[in-house]
């Protein structure tokens, strides 16, 4: 296995990055990517689609295109910039989050989730809204270097830009950013990995949003230079007051398929209400 295969594991954007959210935790992450050495710029262009009811009798179908661009300036420190294009099919949720508004109590149902969750202030109309949304930037650092028997300890950290329209439901309109700790181990081909976080949002005036810690853990393997796959679990508390907690499954895959270019993928599995029931993404990846 060469230096080109090494998986760095690092905070995700949320982008929407899956179950894509924006608002709640950064679930979908380019920890799979491989980071070819210290002064790398990557650019990549992904496509996420999600869907689920989050418990109620009406679904909701999300799309992320999200521009990525990835820099590792020394062997240390790396960062991650998302810019995402967002679109859901009706205003149920704030774009992939059940979010109730604030000075609402009680717990959801299904018949009262269309009022209760709408799409911010215009929320009412319930139809379908697409735009700019959340951009992230996220970064870490390695504070331990991977041995024989220490993993690889990484410090990381993530900030939220509200850019995103409140008002069409695509975000809560506040900033949010939190501190986190990564874990990777490699046994020969097969790697293991767990990260967490804790997210501090911004206190909206029409959402109930709350303090959350996000989390993630899994098991990977090299199959060859160039093929990388493996399963996790990714998860969080509730971001905001009433609403449930997230948790999904997830195949990731990363194929280094030319010298500078790779693709990378999941398949997702959302196993609580407040997750998408199902999500796929692809994303193009080219080294510079």
């Amino acid at each position: 296995m060469t230096i080109q295969t090494i998986i760095r594991r690092h905070l995700c954007s949320i982008t929407i990055c899956g179950a894509f959210l924006s608002t709640p935790p950064p679930l979908c992450s380019a920890a799979e990517r491989p980071q070819i050495g210290a002064g790398t710029l990557s650019a990549g262009l992904g496509f996420e689609y999600a869907t689920g009811r989050f418990g109620t009798d009406i679904r909701t179908d999300f799309i992320s295109v999200p521009l990525t661009i990835d820099y590792r300036p020394t062997e240390k420190w790396d960062f991650e910039l998302v810019v995402p294009y967002i679109w859901q099919s009706n205003g149920n949720t704030v774009y992939g989050a059940i979010m109730p508004l604030r000075n609402q109590t009680g717990v959801l149902g299904p018949q009262a989730a269309a009022k209760r969750f709408g799409a911010g202030p215009a929320g009412s109309s319930g139809g379908a809204s697409g735009g700019l949304g959340d951009v992230t930037l996220s970064g870490g650092y390695e504070l331990l270097t991977e041995g024989d028997t220490a993993p690889q300890v990484r410090m990381t950290a993530y900030l939220k830009f509200p850019t995103a329209d409140r008002d069409r439901g695509l975000g809560t309109g506040e900033f949010d950013a939190g501190p986190g700790l990564a874990f990777d181990k490699w046994f020969d081909a097969v790697n293991l990995f767990a990260e967490g976080s804790y997210i501090f949002q911004g206190e909206s005036d029409i959402y109930a949003t709350r303090d959350y810690l996000s989390y993630s853990a899994g098991i990977g393997r090299q199959f060859t230079d160039s093929l990388y796959l493996s399963l996790s679990g990714k998860g969080a508390t509730a971001p905001a007051d009433d609403a449930p907690g997230l948790f999904e499954g997830r195949i990731s895959f990363n194929w280094d398929f030319l010298a500078k270019t790779g693709l990378e993928g999941y398949l997702s599995r959302g196993l609580t209400n407040g997750t998408p029931e199902y999500g796929v993404s692809m994303s193009l990846f080219r080294h510079f």
